[in-house]
C-alpha cells in the first residue's frame, strides 16, 4: 500500500507543479525520487519476510523444519517491519510537508545557492 500511495501522490505533486519554474520543479522531481527509493526496499522486503514466514511456519507445522527456523524468520520479519515503519514514517512527514505547500518546500530545501537567489526576490 505504501508503494502505491507514493506512486499516486506523485502523480498528483507532478500535475500540481507541473508550471513551476524548472529549479522547484526539479527540487521537487528530486524529493518524490528520494521518497521511493527510502521506502520501497523496506516495504517490499516486509511483505516477503511475511511470506517466507507463513511458508516457514507451514513447513515447521508440519516438522519438515524445526520450529527454530519459523521462530529466526518471524524475528527477522518484526525487524525488517521496523525498518519499513520507520522509513515510511520518515518519508510520510516529508512527503505531508511537499503536499501541503510545494512551492514553500522547493525554496526551502533548494540548494544553497538557489535558497539565497529565491531570499532575495
Amino acid at each position: 500500500m505504501v508503494i502505491f500511495y507514493f506512486i499516486g501522490t506523485g502523480k498528483l505533486v507532478k500535475q500540481e507543479v507541473a508550471g513551476y519554474p524548472e529549479r522547484e520543479r526539479g527540487v521537487i522531481l528530486a524529493a518524490l525520487k528520494r521518497f521511493k527509493r527510502r521506502t520501497s526496499p523496506p516495504a517490499t522486503f516486509a511483505l516477503l519476510s511475511a511470506i517466507g514466514v507463513f511458508v516457514l511456519g507451514g513447513a515447521a507445522h508440519t516438522r519438515a523444519l524445526p520450529s527454530w527456523v519459523h521462530l529466526v524468520s518471524a524475528l527477522l520479519a518484526l525487524a525488517f517491519h521496523a525498518w519499513a515503519f520507520s522509513a515510511e514514517a520518515r518519508a510520510f512527514a516529508e512527503n505531508n510537508r511537499l503536499m501541503d505547500d510545494p512551492a514553500g518546500y522547493a525554496r526551502a530545501n533548494a540548494p544553497a545557492p538557489h535558497r539565497i537567489e529565491a531570499e532575495t526576490r
